[in-house]
Order: structure tokens, then sequence, then C-alpha cells
């Protein structure tokens, strides 16, 4: 039988440059880490999320939060991002083995269910070795997924020197240079889903303001469908974070 276990791993920690904190910020009463894991966790195809931060003291708030709500968080490097996906994934696929994992950043409480599932169907199925959304015909900043094989993931750690690229765990894969060493799959997201240009990612008190709004009209769990169409009728919303960085583009739209 084809081994399909998939894990969600969040990134998360408490030093935020732009918004310290932000991790445990509550958006209409609940931590934003909550939110992300909760969206992650209803991925059909994924049999565990985790949340992986550092092993630094200034996290230790947010790992008491995760053992004292039953979420499954694992402690690493700090700086080596890499290393800490990869380590968190080792330990999972060491208990039983691991045949994906899908990256959550944890300042994106949109990532969409559905469409996470979709791709790490394809993945499994076409044997891919990374398949992401984050181009420019995709969804909005904030509900992107990507998913990475194992072995790739394996790959990475192991032969990844860049200290930026290690930093951005998949970055090295997106560099153009280095596409072709790679089997990469662009998924194609629904067009009614494209809107690369909302932002609802958590990076700013601009972006709370925004997400708070959604959460408090649509309730804990909107679609993302049910977001965009809110976010279409509601432009004025936009308008709050329209000045704050795409950074994915700079090297997505080469």
């Amino acid at each position: 039988m084809e081994n399909k276990r998939t894990i969600a791993i969040i990134l998360a920690r408490m030093g935020s440059s732009r918004l310290p904190g932000k991790s445990l910020m509550k958006i209409n009463g609940i931590p934003l880490l909550k939110r992300v894991y909760d969206r992650a966790k209803i991925c059909k195809n994924v049999d565990k999320a985790i949340v992986a931060t550092s092993d630094k003291e200034k996290d230790n708030s947010l790992a008491e939060y995760c053992i004292e709500n039953g979420i499954p968080v694992f402690r690493g490097d700090e700086n080596d991002v890499l290393k800490r996906f990869y380590d968190c994934a080792l330990e999972e696929h060491e208990k039983n083995t691991l045949r994906a994992v899908v990256r959550v950043t944890g300042d994106a409480p949109f990532v969409d269910p559905e469409l996470t599932d979709k791709m790490i169907d394809e993945l499994i199925e076409k044997n891919y070795d990374y398949i992401h959304n984050r181009h420019l015909n995709g969804p909005p900043l904030g509900s992107h997924a990507e998913v990475i094989s194992f072995d790739t993931l394996r790959k990475l750690n192991d032969g990844v020197l860049d200290l930026k690229e290690r930093e951005h765990v998949t970055l090295h894969i997106l560099k153009h240079e280095n596409r072709n060493k790679f089997k990469i799959k662009l998924f194609d997201v629904p067009k009614n889903l494209r809107r690369q240009n909302y932002r609802l990612i958590a990076d700013s008190e601009k972006d709370f303001v925004i997400i708070s709004k959604i959460f408090q009209d649509l309730g804990n769990n909107p679609s993302l469908k049910d977001v965009v169409s809110y976010l279409d009728n509601n432009k004025k919303l936009l308008e709050i974070n329209k000045d704050e960085i795409l950074d994915f583009k700079e090297f997505l739209d080469k």
C-alpha cells in the first residue's frame, strides 16, 4: 500500500521583527496561532499538524500555550529555519514514515484546506518533489500552501548552505537557476480564488484589523471562497493594508 502519510508544520515564533508576539495576539478572542492550527487540522490529507518554534526562552510562552491547549509543538533552531523544519519532520518520520510535509507559516490564518488537500494528492499521485500555489495567479497572500516530499526536504537540509535559503526553507527550490533540479508543480488555482493582490497575512497591525473584521462577519471557519467574495464586496477594507509589501513577488514573477 502506497505511503501517503503527510503532516503540516506551522512555523511560528514570538520574535517577529515587524510585529513581536503576534502568534499569541488574539483575533476576536482566539490567538492567531490557534486559528492557523485549527485551519491546518481541517485538511483531510493531513495526518497531524505541529507547531515548530525555537528553543529560545522568548518562545517559552508560545510552547506553553501549545502544551496547555493540546497542540503538538516541536522546538528547534531559531535562525536555521530549514533545520528546525526538517528536524521536526524527521522526528515524525522516525515514528511513522512520512511521504510529504505541508509548510504553513504561523501568520497565515486563511490557509485553504481544500486547495491544500488537492495539492497533497497531486504531489503524491504524480511524484512531484514540490508543489505550491505561491504564484502570480495564486490565491490571496495568507492562504498559500506548499507541499514538499520528505525525501526532497532531506536533500535540502543536507545540501543547502546559503543562510538566506535556509531561513526561507523552500527558497532554494524556487530560485530560477535551481528549478530544473527538481520536479516542481505550480498548482492551478480556480479563477474565482485568484486574488494575488489581496493581503490576508497577519504581519502588521493593519493586517489584524482586516482579519478580525473577516472573522467577525463570517464566523470562525469561513471558506476561502467566502472570504474572497466578502472582500470583493467590501473593497474599502483592502485599502487598510494596501501599502504593505507582497514580498513573494520578487522571485515568483521572474
